[in-house]
C-alpha cells in the first residue's frame, strides 16, 4: 500500500478560516471557574474534559454549563436526517445553523452541496468565495481563476480533492458529490454508533480524525484480499474505498464501525487490548447492516436479514456450527469471506443474540465484556465467563433461537 495519505503533499483545500482546527469546547463549573479543552465524554453523571493529552472527570453536579462540538454535532445529524433531501429552504437554514454552532466542517458541506443542487444561484457561490467571469462561476486554485465545471472534473489521487467532517477527512479523485455524500454518510453511522453503545461502552469521543480514501480507479486500489471493496487499515487509521463502479455502502458502514471501535477503545487508551474478529465482523455487520436510506442520511432501521439466520441453519445442517469454532476464527477468514456467508453469518447472528435475545438477558453482560477486550481480556473463557455459561450452553441456546425464528419475532 505505501504510506497512507499519499496525496497529502499535494492537496486542493477547499478553504476556509481555522482550516483542519477543531474549535475548544468549554465548560463552566458551579464554582465559576471556566474550562476549555475536548468533551470527550458525558453522562447524566460524569464529564471527562481532554486538555492536551490529559483526561479529567467532573462530576456533572459540579458542571453548570457546557458548549461542546459533539453536542452541536448530533445535533445536526438528528435535523439533517429529519429533513427532506430535495428541501432548498432546509439545507440553507441547516447550513446557517452550522455556521452559527461553529460546526465549519459540516457548514462547508452543506454549502458544497447547495451550489452543486442550484448551479446559477448568485448568493451560494458567494457563499464560497466563488468569482463570476463572463457569466462563468469559478474559483481560485493558487494564483489562477479555474471555471468551476474544469475544477470539478475528475483527477489523479495526487491531486485529490480533500473534503473534511467532524470526524473525517476525505480523498478523492472521483465524483466531487459523491466524496460530500459519503462523509455525511459517515458522520450519520458516527451518530447511530454512540446513539447504541456510546454510554454503554463509556466511549470516548474522536478527537484524532479518520482517514478515507475515495479511489475511482480501479488500479489505485489495493487491499489485503483481492475481492475486497472497502476496508479499515487500523495502522494507518484509514477507510479504503473501491469507489470505481460506486460505493458498497454496507461494507463502507461495516468498515466504519471498525474505525470507529478502533478510535472510540483501544486507540485512544494505553492499553493492548484487541477486539476478538468475531465480534468486530459481527458487530461491525450488525450496526452497517442496520442502517438505511439514501446515500448522505444513512438512519437507523432494522431490518430481519432472514437469509444470515438461514445460513447459519444450512451451515449446521451440513456441518454442526460450533461456538468454540467461531469464537476462534482468524481475522483473515473474514476477510476473504464474501457478506452473508458463513463466518459472516455466525458472528453476526451470535452478537445478535448478545445484544437482543431473551429479552436482552445478556446485553449487559456482552457489553462489559466488550469493554474488557480493550484490557486484553477477549478470549473464549473470558466471555464464558462474563456470561456465567459454558460454551456449550451457549451454542445450545443461540442456535434454538435461531431454529425457533425468535430473531424474527423480536423485531
Amino acid at each position: 500500500m505505501g504510506l497512507p495519505f499519499p496525496w497529502l503533499l499535494a492537496l486542493f483545500v477547499l478553504g476556509f478560516a481555522g482550516e483542519g482546527k477543531r474549535r475548544p469546547d468549554s465548560v463552566v463549573l458551579v464554582n465559576g471557574t471556566k474550562l476549555a479543552g475536548v468533551v470527550v465524554y458525558q453522562d447524566a453523571a460524569e464529564l471527562v474534559l481532554r486538555v492536551g493529552t490529559r483526561d479529567t472527570s467532573y462530576p456533572m453536579k459540579e458542571v453548570s454549563k457546557v458548549d461542546a462540538l459533539a453536542a452541536n454535532l448530533a445535533e445536526f445529524i438528528d435535523t439533517w436526517l429529519s429533513s427532506k433531501p430535495d428541501d432548498e429552504e432546509a439545507l440553507r437554514d441547516l447550513a446557517n445553523r452550522c455556521e452559527r454552532c461553529e460546526l465549519a466542517f459540516e457548514e462547508l458541506l452543506l454549502r458544497w452541496k447547495l451550489v452543486l443542487a442550484h448551479p446559477s444561484s448568485e448568493e451560494y457561490h458567494k457563499a464560497l468565495g466563488h468569482e463570476l467571469r463572463d457569466g462563468v462561476w469559478g474559483l481560485r486554485d493558487g494564483e489562477r481563476w479555474v471555471p468551476l465545471s474544469t475544477w470539478l472534473e475528475p483527477r489523479e489521487m495526487k491531486n485529490a480533492w480533500r473534503l473534511e467532517s467532524t470526524h473525517f477527512v476525505l480523498a478523492t479523485d472521483g465524483d466531487f458529490a459523491l466524496g460530500i455524500d459519503v462523509l455525511l454518510d459517515l458522520e450519520c453511522l458516527y451518530r447511530a454508533f454512540f446513539q447504541k453503545f456510546g454510554r454503554e461502552l463509556h466511549s470516548y469521543e474522536v478527537v484524532e480524525r479518520i482517514g478515507v480514501e475515495l479511489q475511482s480507479r480501479k488500479r489505485n486500489f489495493s487491499a489485503p484480499t483481492k475481492n475486497a471493496v472497502s476496508w479499515f487499515d487500523p495502522r494507518g487509521n484509514v477507510i479504503y474505498i473501491d469507489g470505481e463502479k460506486g460505493v458498497d455502502r454496507a461494507r463502507m458502514l461495516m468498515d466504519g464501525t471498525r474505525a470507529l471501535l478502533c478510535n472510540s477503545g483501544s486507540r485512544q487508551r494505553v492499553i493492548d487490548g484487541v477486539i476478538p474478529p468475531w465480534i468486530e465482523a459481527g458487530l461491525s455487520t450488525w450496526v452497517g447492516w442496520n442502517l438505511h436510506g439514501e446515500l448522505g442520511r444513512a438512519r437507523w432501521e432494522p431490518a430481519p436479514f432472514t437469509a444470515m439466520y438461514r445460513r447459519v441453519l444450512e451451515h449446521d445442517m451440513r456441518e454442526p456450527v460450533k461456538v468454540t469454532r467461531l469464537l476462534n476464527t482468524a481475522p483473515l477468514d473474514y476477510d476473504e469471506s464474501e457478506l452473508g456467508q458463513e463466518h459472516y453469518a455466525e458472528a453476526f447472528t451470535l452478537v445478535d443474540f448478545m445484544l437482543g435475545a431473551a429479552g436482552e438477558k445478556y446485553r449487559l453482560r456482552f457489553l462489559d465484556f466488550l469493554r474488557e477486550t480493550y484490557r486484553g481480556k477477549g478470549a473464549p473463557p473470558q466471555l464464558y465467563e462474563a456470561l456465567d455459561r459454558k460454551g456449550a450452553e451457549i451454542e445450545a441456546e443461540w442456535l434454538a433461537w435461531i431454529r425457533s425464528g425468535g430473531y424474527a419475532r423480536r423485531r
